[in-house]
């Protein structure tokens, strides 16, 4: 479905302008939610086949009701259907802000990963992704919906830049576990567990070392570190070799940078008088994984070009 651009979208993008941050994140606008139902409504309930709606409609309710460990939905009357019964929920006030979020990457998976006997019915399930992420942006609310998953977005630049082209560089075979642990970092910085998510950036990094060895063929020692991993990789001549002056500082941050961060601050081994970890030091931790991997993965690319 078109979305159009109203007055008063325009005027409010032009009031967040001056901001430091552009996007939102503890709470969706009322219209955000009425929008969201709207474009479910028309893919889950519309788009399909009347013979199934209900018992697709069944399906997802009683998972998110287990998943959120409910019997029924708390606070909700009588009401006719499932898509009735969920909608009303998201729409309440009973609902948190976590529980919406994960009832919308639920709903919108559902969408991204059913199968279809026509590809013009998947053709408006992607349409309708696309408008869940256009219907977040005008909102002005930090999240997007990429793969089956919804991210946290603090910087448009940073995703557009980092974030998104790590997400299709893991996206290949052989980076399956490097995949999981980057998305499962985004997953813990949504939840605000920032501990967790420096250690899973940690691992998406150093699991990024490894399958790129493994794919070239290259020996590394049983428990190596990041830096083992670097060490590694220079030495197999993943970087051009006039390279190697310009790259003594960038490889001595690679080996300390996020390694440390994840050590220092990580969610394992911490001690009980450590300092906290605060969330600028999440996002730094996940963007400079991804701006590792993003670099690692082009060298490589170049150097079997």
């Amino acid at each position: 479905m078109a979305v159009f651009n109203l007055f008063s979208q325009r005027e409010s993008a032009a009031r967040r302008a001056g901001e430091p941050d552009v996007f939102i994140y503890d709470s969706l606008p009322r219209s955000l939610v009425a929008q969201i139902i709207h474009i479910w409504r028309d893919r889950v309930e519309r788009g399909t086949r009347s013979a199934s709606r209900s018992t697709i409609w069944g399906d997802l309710e009683s998972a998110l009701l287990r998943e959120f460990g409910y019997l029924q939905w708390p606070g909700l009357g009588y009401s006719s259907s499932a898509e009735e019964r969920v909608s009303t929920y998201f729409n309440g006030s009973k609902v948190s802000l976590e529980e919406q979020l994960d009832i919308i990457e639920f709903i919108f998976g559902f969408l991204a990963t059913r199968s279809y006997e026509y590809q013009r019915e998947r053709d408006r399930d992607i349409e309708a992704l696309a408008e869940l992420n256009v219907r977040f942006e005008r909102a002005g609310v930090g999240y997007r919906f990429e793969g089956t998953q919804l991210i946290r977005v603090d910087s448009e630049f940073a995703h557009a830049e980092m974030i998104k082209p790590t997400l299709q560089l893991l996206g290949t075979a052989g980076y399956e576990k490097a995949d999981e642990h980057f998305r499962k970092a985004h997953e813990k910085y949504r939840d605000g567990d920032y501990p967790s998510t420096v250690t899973e950036a940690g691992k998406a990094f150093e699991a990024t070392l490894k399958a790129l060895c493994s794919e070239r063929g290259w020996n590394y020692p049983a428990g190596a570190t990041a830096g083992n991993l670097v060490t590694t990789v220079v030495k197999n001549g993943l970087f051009p070799p006039w390279l190697s002056d310009g790259l003594t500082a960038y490889v001595a941050m690679m080996k300390t940078g996020l390694p440390n961060v994840r050590n220092e601050g990580g969610a394992h081994g911490a001690a009980p008088d450590a300092a906290p970890v605060h969330r600028y030091l999440a996002s730094y931790a996940l963007h400079l994984s991804a701006s590792n991997i993003i670099m690692l993965m082009g060298a490589s690319e170049a150097s079997q070009a």
